[in-house]
C-alpha cells in the first residue's frame, strides 16, 4: 500500500529558504573580512549630524556611524550615475536604498518624490513593462544616468504616473528571487528589494558589457554588502 505524501511544514520550507539564502551570500565576492569585523561593534553610537542613536550607519543622514579604525567598508565605482526615487511613505529605517548611497556615494543620489530632477534622453528607468528593453539590447554609450524607484509595488503607481519618469526609456532585469526578509504580501518572490534590483542590474550590465567572455566575475557583489550583513544578522537570532 502506498504511503500518503506528506507536505513539508511552513517552518521547514522557511528553513530551506534561509539555507538557500545563506548559501547564496556565502558564494558572493563580498568583503568577508569587513563583514566579519562588524561583529566587533556591540554598541550603538551617536550620529554626528542628527544626534540619533544608530548602529553602523544613520539611515536618515545616509552616513556611516561608529565604525572602528581598521574596519574598511567597501566602496564601489560605477559605470554611470544612479538616482533612486523614494516614495515619501517609504520609511528610511526599512529602505535598502541607503545601502547603495553608503557603498557608492560618489555615484548615487537619493531623491524623495515629488522633489526629483527633470531627466533627459541619456537616462534609463529600471522598471518592468511591455515596452521595457533587455539590458543586453541597450546602447549604453548614450546612457549616463540610471533611475530606480524605491517603494512598495502598491505605492509605485503614483510615482510612475509622474511624466518626468513615465516619459523615460525603460529597461528590465531578468527574474530573480528576492532574499528580502520583509516580502510584500500578495506579490511573487521575484519582487526585489531596491538594493537587490540595483545589484542584479549591475551584474547583468557587467556580464553583457564588461566581463571577459560574458562571464560575471563578482565585481559588483559588494553592492549587497549591507544587505548580506543584515540578512545573516536576522537569521542568526
Amino acid at each position: 500500500m502506498s504511503k500518503d505524501r506528506v507536505r513539508p511544514s511552513k517552518a521547514a520550507s522557511e528553513d530551506l529558504d534561509v539555507a538557500a539564502g545563506l548559501q547564496f551570500f556565502d558564494g558572493l565576492k563580498t568583503d568577508k573580512v569587513a563583514l566579519a569585523s562588524l561583529g566587533c561593534i556591540l554598541k550603538r553610537d551617536v550620529c554626528s549630524t542628527c544626534g540619533s542613536s544608530r548602529k553602523f550607519f544613520c539611515y536618515d543622514c545616509r552616513k556611516l556611524v561608529g565604525l572602528r579604525p581598521g574596519i574598511d567598508v567597501p566602496r564601489l565605482d560605477l559605470p554611470f550615475r544612479i538616482d533612486i526615487i523614494k516614495h515619501p511613505n517609504e520609511r528610511n529605517s526599512k529602505s535598502t536604498a541607503i545601502h547603495a548611497k553608503l557603498l557608492a556615494g560618489d555615484h548615487v543620489s537619493v531623491f524623495e518624490h515629488p522633489d526629483i530632477p527633470s531627466y533627459t534622453s541619456d537616462t534609463l528607468l529600471v522598471f518592468p513593462g511591455p515596452s521595457a528593453a533587455r539590458i543586453e539590447d541597450v546602447n549604453f554609450a548614450t546612457i549616463s544616468n540610471v533611475v530606480f524607484v524605491d517603494s512598495t509595488w502598491f505605492q509605485c503607481a503614483s510615482i510612475m504616473s509622474d511624466e518626468r519618469l513615465s516619459s523615460l526609456k525603460t529597461v528590465k532585469i531578468s527574474a530573480e528571487k528576492t532574499m528580502f526578509w520583509r516580502p510584500q504580501l500578495g506579490k511573487p518572490d521575484t519582487c526585489l528589494a531596491t538594493i537587490e534590483a540595483i545589484y542584479y542590474f549591475l551584474r547583468e550590465y557587467a556580464t553583457a558589457r564588461e566581463c571577459l567572455n560574458n562571464t560575471y566575475d563578482g565585481r559588483y557583489d559588494n553592492m549587497l554588502f549591507w544587505f548580506e550583513h543584515q540578512y545573516k544578522l536576522i537569521h542568526s537570532r
